[in-house]
């Protein structure tokens, strides 16, 4: 999934992902942004 264009931010379903020191936060999947 993609970050809505046009607030630069995920509208539903953020994923955080840690990886020691790291936080990433994606999209869900299944958001349907594409």
């Amino acid at each position: 999934g993609q970050p809505n264009r046009r607030t630069g931010g995920c509208d539903e379903d953020i994923m955080e992902i840690t990886s020691g020191d790291l936080i990433f936060q994606l999209c869900g999947w299944n958001s349907g942004q594409h």
